[in-house]
């Protein structure tokens, strides 16, 4: 236990690194794209790509089931499985990049081309950065089962490394932009290279390091049914919370237009840096769940997941804190130019961060049981009403950010429907102790809010207000985590007396 605690925050260490770095460099490439692109070719971008996302549903529900399965066989030990899971895996990812291209030249084309409200002299260009954006998808499929294999073997330092690779590349290719007069067909064709380069270096990785990767693939429906099952079963829930985001993007661009299409990019870049933060590390707790879960130990499993709330919502109140505090003063740093409702788009979105991290917790345990059918029509149909409430929102004339509002409705709900459902999968587990647990960094988050916000209001300097906001969150969640997580206290207490 102590190796795998150990494991855990070592683990930890490499995706926060990692997360720092990817941060950093995603929030400046941001500022580069939307300065070279300008806001209407970004939004075009935006809800072009956006379209070939919501086509990827069915890769998002394979993801998880070849996490899970890969990690579940380890778990047990049992080499044999492992390899024919993993060919199984492959055949099907394969499988899913050939539908993914019938759909995309089919419905897909179609629906770019009549649907979306995008400047005709803009047109062509769209059309190409779509089949850019296809190709580069199916390069994202094909690469899932040895991203899953380097996780599930925590073999996090890795995963870090070609994360971050990734993430160089992406920024790297924006240079050349400025030479070029189309400059949206360009960075479209260059992402699409990006994405095959790191699919290609996983696949080094995976068949040099484990040998049931290079294996020859055999077609066995005993291990390539449970996946197809379990993923079926997750479909619901996935497709429609692709439906539910990307149909929030068209429900924007057909009632805004393409301009409040670059705001909600913008706002969901911010977020997705803070996402990502949030889930290397619950990829560093995810793995040893799971297994936990296939050994029988639900007390460790519990325990697990008690320190993993405390610890992520504690890692991501020092994000959020001086983020929300001086949002716009850090827009405006970031952008110069903020397009027309960033600031309100990624307000809202920042709150319902919090409650989506709970969320994904509870999931984690769900998902560890195998049994996901219930979890999959709960949050499927709140994804749609979610959806329903954004459109009614629209319709009745609230501003574009309602969108967003209606996310946090929706997150809301999906946490009380889950702590049931897990409650019920695993009666060992204590589920409201699990939520206990997530209540105390709540109340550090909101106490730091509190004091930031009276604090800062002493200078006019915005520079002063940001440090000074960063410096009140870094010591409330410092004091919450050396004094009431009772682990890490137990050390600092052991330490003291030696």
């Amino acid at each position: 236990m102590q190796e795998n605690n150990k494991r855990i925050v070592k683990n930890s260490i490499y995706l926060y690194v990692r997360v720092i770095i990817a941060m950093s460099i995603n929030l400046y490439s941001s500022r580069l794209i939307l300065e070279y692109l300008g806001v209407e070719d970004f939004g075009i971008y935006n809800i072009v790509g956006g379209i070939v996302a919501l086509m990827m549903f069915l890769n998002s529900s394979m993801r998880g089931a070849t996490s899970r399965f890969l990690t579940y066989y380890l778990g047990k030990k049992d080499k044999e499985a492992l390899k024919s899971c993993f060919g199984a895996a492959l055949i099907v990812h394969i499988a899913i990049a050939a539908l993914l291209m019938i759909l995309g030249e089919t419905v897909g084309l179609w629906f770019v081309n009549t649907q979306l409200i995008i400047p005709a002299q803009k047109m062509a260009v769209a059309n190409w950065n779509y089949q850019f954006s296809l190709i580069a998808s199916c390069a994202a499929i094909i690469q899932v089962p040895y991203n899953a294999t380097v996780i599930s073997h925590e073999r996090m330092n890795v995963f870090a490394y070609l994360e971050i690779l990734h993430v160089i590349l992406k920024f790297v290719i924006l240079f050349p932009l400025v030479l070029f007069v189309d400059r949206l067909l360009v960075y479209g064709l260059l992402i699409m290279f990006v994405e095959g380069i790191v699919t290609l270096m996983y696949l080094i990785y995976c068949r040099h390091s484990f040998d049931y990767t290079k294996s020859k693939i055999n077609i066995d429906f005993t291990y390539i049914n449970p996946l197809l099952k379990f993923s079926l079963l997750d479909l619901y829930g996935n497709g429609t919370f692709a439906v539910r985001q990307q149909g929030t993007n068209i429900l924007i661009n057909r009632f805004f237009g393409v301009a409040f299409n670059a705001a909600s990019g913008i706002a969901t870049q911010v977020i997705s840096a803070i996402t990502t933060f949030v889930n290397n590390i619950l990829t560093a707790f995810r793995p040893q769940i799971i297994k936990e879960y296939a050994c029988g130990n639900y007390n460790r499993m519990e325990s697990l997941m008690k320190m993993e709330c405390m610890i992520v919502l504690s890692l991501a109140t020092l994000i959020f804190v001086p983020l929300y505090i001086n949002l716009d003063f850090i827009l405006h740093l970031w952008l110069k130019t903020v397009p027309v409702s960033t600031l309100e788009f990624c307000s809202v979105l920042l709150i319902s961060t919090i409650f989506t991290i709970i969320n994904s917790i509870l999931i984690t345990g769900i998902h560890a049981t195998g049994n996901i059918r219930n979890l999959s029509v709960y949050a499927g149909t709140i994804n749609l009403f979610c959806l329903l409430f954004t459109y009614s929102f629209f319709k009745t004339g609230f501003e574009a950010f309602y969108a967003y509002v209606a996310l946090i409705i929706s997150v809301l709900l999906q946490i009380v429907g889950n702590s049931i459902i897990l409650q019920r999968q695993i009666p060992q587990l204590s589920v409201l102790g699990i939520l206990y647990k997530c209540l105390s960094p709540i109340i550090v988050l909101v106490i730091s809010v509190v004091i930031s916000h009276f604090v800062i209001e002493v200078s006019d300097s915005k520079w002063l207000r940001l440090f000074l906001s960063i410096c009140i969150t870094t010591s409330c969640v410092t004091s919450y985590i050396v004094f009431f997580i009772p682990s890490i206290k137990k050390r600092i207490v052991e330490k003291i007396r030696k």
